[in-house]
C-alpha cells in the first residue's frame, strides 16, 4: 500500500478536486516501477511462502527426504528441489498466487554461470 500526498504541481481528475482541501490518494496495490514495489512484492511473497511451510532467509522446506529451497533476489526466484513432482507442485502454487513466468533451467545468475 502506498500513500501519495498531493502537491500543488499535480493535477487531479476533473471531478476529484475540492477547493481548500488537501487530498491524499490511497493505492490498494503497489504500482510496478515505484521505489516501494519490490519491497511490497517481497512482503507478500514472504507471507505466502511461510503459509506453505517455508522458513525465511533462503526459504527452506523439508518433509522426510524431500528438500526444497527458494532463493529470492529482488523479483527473481530460484527453485531447487530433489523431487521433480514437488518442484512442479510448488511452481503451480506460485503461478496460482502470482503472475510469473518460468524461465526454465538456471544457467546464469548475477553474472555467474551455474
Amino acid at each position: 500500500m502506498v500513500t501519495l500526498k498531493r502537491r500543488s504541481t499535480w493535477s487531479n481528475p476533473k471531478d476529484f478536486t475540492h477547493e481548500g482541501e488537501h487530498l491524499v490518494c490511497k493505492l490498494h496495490k503497489s504500482l510496478y516501477g515505484l521505489k516501494q514495489s519490490p519491497r511490497a512484492w517481497n512482503q507478500k511473497l514472504d507471507v505466502f511462502l511461510k503459509s506453505i511451510e517455508f522458513t525465511r532467509s533462503v526459504y527452506v522446506a523439508q518433509v522426510e527426504d524431500v528438500k526444497f529451497f527458494i532463493v529470492v533476489y529482488v523479483n527473481d526466484l530460484i527453485l531447487v528441489c530433489n523431487n521433480k513432482d514437488k518442484l512442479l507442485q510448488v511452481k503451480e502454487e506460485l503461478f496460482r498466487k502470482f503472475e510469473m513466468e518460468d524461465l526454465g533451467d538456471l544457467h546464469f545468475f548475477l553474472g555467474m554461470e551455474v
